[in-house]
């Protein structure tokens, strides 16, 4: 019997160290694509580019690729691999680019889209969460495991929209009595809000909070055993690694843009935190997705 026990010590040993391994080769993936999306932004930046051009590079390094990164595990487990992948990115791909070319910031100034064409931004949110919940409603323990789950919905709801609330407001005081970091005016059209709104529902938010409060918390604190500030650490300098070389590399960057950023790290801190206690990603997207409208953060896209 004392043979035996051994034995089975030995062998879960082994297929422990052989999780971990795997764990952390997929860690070190998902930190590569993401530089290597910051560094093709970087790269991209340096070409002059004319509308809807430029955008459309942004919009399909954060969003779809990211997204795809993210979302790599649900479409493995759905079956025929190559064939889902394809059409995922297919469709994406062309969200993203609908979504560029639908930016009523560059769009003004051309004068390419007729009247009310906006409204085709609704469709980006509807087919890219269609897609989603697909994905996760086919994978429920893998949807578990990244947190991809709503109940108690009512009290999600609050606690994510009051901390997208909260966040926006503390950054408008400080704005308002700070003149050095005054907030951009000019920013909130009809047609910016429904945009921006759009785009962060249906390509920006779920792909940063799926892909890092998702995968990247499950990989460090539930595989590799990570303590809580190690994890939020490397979380952090990733998410904001994305944010920061796309102001850098989009024009001249502004006091605003970097106290956002600032913001957005403390805000990242604080939604890991939330799955940690309540292993869900809605309270995160709400407030993700609040503070992004809020403060005007997609049309530097």
């Amino acid at each position: 019997m004392e043979i035996l026990t051994l034995k089975i010590r030995e062998d879960l040993r082994k297929h422990n160290q052989v999780m971990r391994a795997q764990w952390t080769a997929r860690w070190r993936w998902l930190q590569l694509l993401v530089l290597i999306c910051g560094l093709l932004v970087a790269v991209f930046s340096l070409v002059p580019q004319r509308w809807p051009v430029q955008q459309s590079v942004y919009l399909l390094l954060f969003a779809p690729l990211l997204m795809l990164i993210g979302i790599q595990p649900f479409i493995h487990a759905a079956g025929r691999r190559f064939l889902v992948t394809t059409l995922v990115a297919f469709v994406y791909v062309v969200l993203a680019l609908a979504a560029a070319v639908l930016n009523p910031k560059e769009s003004a100034g051309v004068n390419l889209l007729p009247r009310g064409a906006i409204w085709i931004s609704l469709l980006i949110p509807l087919l890219s969460w269609s897609i989603l919940l697909r994905l996760f409603h086919n994978s429920p323990s893998l949807a578990r495991q990244y947190s991809l789950r709503g109940k108690p919905i009512l009290i999600n709801l609050v606690i994510g929209i009051g901390i997208g609330l909260a966040a926006a407001l503390h950054l408008y005081l400080i704005s308002y009595f700070i003149p050095v970091v005054a907030f951009p005016a000019g920013q909130f059209t009809r047609e910016g809000l429904i945009w921006s709104t759009c785009v962060l529902a249906g390509l920006i938010v779920p792909a940063e909070e799926v892909l890092f409060r998702g995968a990247a918390f499950s990989i460090l604190y539930d595989e590799l055993n990570i303590h809580f500030p190690g994890t939020v650490a490397r979380i952090i300098v990733l998410n904001v690694l994305i944010y920061l070389v796309i102001i850098v590399s989009g024009h001249t960057v502004q006091p605003f843009e970097l106290l956002v950023l600032l913001y957005r790290a403390v805000l990242s801190a604080i939604c890991l935190h939330l799955v940690l206690r309540r292993r869900s990603l809605l309270p995160c997207m709400l407030a993700n997705l609040i503070f992004s409208v809020a403060t005007g953060w997609a049309f530097i896209l």
